[in-house]
């Protein structure tokens, strides 16, 4: 179960950590291409944002550094 209170990160805060631009962010999730991007994208109610659980992004990473 996640912390109610965990870090979330939007696309610009996103961008950076993947070393990619904020538009690639946005292509990614608009085709459907990236596993982050697209399967563990947040929304939030009453919000138009889209966010993504820094706990998630990090062990994203892991599991590629574990990979390589």
């Amino acid at each position: 179960m996640h912390n109610t209170h965990e870090e979330l990160l939007t696309p610009a805060e996103l961008a950076p950590i993947l070393k990619k631009s904020v538009r690639t962010i946005y292509n990614w999730r608009a085709q459907g291409t990236h596993p982050l991007v697209c399967g563990m994208a947040l929304t939030i109610p009453g919000t138009r944002g889209v966010y993504w659980r820094r706990s998630d992004v990090d062990n994203y990473l892991r599991t590629l550094q574990h990979h390589n």
